[in-house]
């Protein structure tokens, strides 16, 4: 019991206490026990000389960014001045912005974030809250971590239905089968709307003009019978039926591309 009251003291002060020490060689934990193993109680560096605590290092965010006006802006304590080419930063992705997206480092700039050396990034394409890993190439920030390539615009005659995917804003007035709508989506380098991507596009066709003409329509889905696809869209957005891919009725379809 007395032993245990007592570690229970110099724990009790040693977490009141606070210093900086200076270390100029390698340190080896060596404790018994792994978990003893550890150098705990760093706060966060702002220094290049301050030691990194290994959870502040292993989220991959040392500093923070705000938006200001149409720019980003982040300061960063542990470097003087601005940006050499190879600064690497990492942060949580603040409010997005209009268009391509600039960065405040420290006061200078702006500089143009890209997706590889010359495709500007979208604010768009940006979500709130995501991180984001940055590299200066002595000009701009490219971006290094591939979910935030730029979205594609929608072509002409498309509507933005998410980040996903894009929709035809009226179906085609030719009439044809199923492997025919296929192909004509194909031609124009696109594809037939799956099921699940008419529905998410007709629950919003008020807010983004979409057709529904309250006809069928060829769907890139299949149904359970052999030979057959999906049609949607006759009463409601979930209205749907099956339909014989080749030698039935002819039926309107609408095409989608990625994003």
């Amino acid at each position: 019991m007395i032993r245990h009251l007592f570690l229970l003291l110099i724990a009790a002060s040693s977490s009141s206490a606070m210093a900086q020490v200076v270390i100029d060689a390698p340190v080896q934990l060596s404790a018994a026990e792994e978990a003893l193993r550890q150098v705990t109680g760093l706060s966060l560096a702002n220094l290049p000389t301050e030691a990194v605590s290994v959870a502040s290092y292993r989220t991959g965010l040392f500093t923070t960014a705000t938006t200001t006006g149409s720019e980003w802006s982040v300061v960063d304590p542990g470097v003087e001045g601005g940006p050499s080419a190879g600064t690497a930063i990492s942060f949580l992705a603040p409010a997005p912005v209009n268009g391509p997206v600039s960065l405040r480092f420290n006061g200078l700039g702006p500089f143009l974030l890209t997706n590889g050396p010359s495709s500007p990034l979208l604010g768009i394409s940006v979500t709130e809250g995501s991180v984001m890993q940055l590299v200066f190439d002595g000009s701009g920030f490219q971006v290094m971590n591939p979910r935030h390539d730029g979205l594609r615009p929608c072509p002409s005659g498309m509507a933005t239905v998410n980040d996903q995917f894009c929709m035809d804003l009226q179906p085609t007035t030719e009439l044809l089968d199923f492997f025919q709508a296929s192909a004509a989506c194909g031609a124009r380098g696109a594809r037939l709307c799956s099921w699940s991507e008419f529905i998410a596009g007709c629950d919003l066709r008020i807010q983004l003009g979409i057709t529904i003409v309250g006809q069928y329509e060829w769907v890139g889905s299949t149904c359970n019978e052999d030979g057959q696809a999906r049609v949607s869209g006759l009463s409601s957005c979930f209205s749907t039926g099956c339909g014989n891919a080749t030698g039935s009725t002819p039926r309107m379809h609408r095409c989608c591309v990625e994003r």
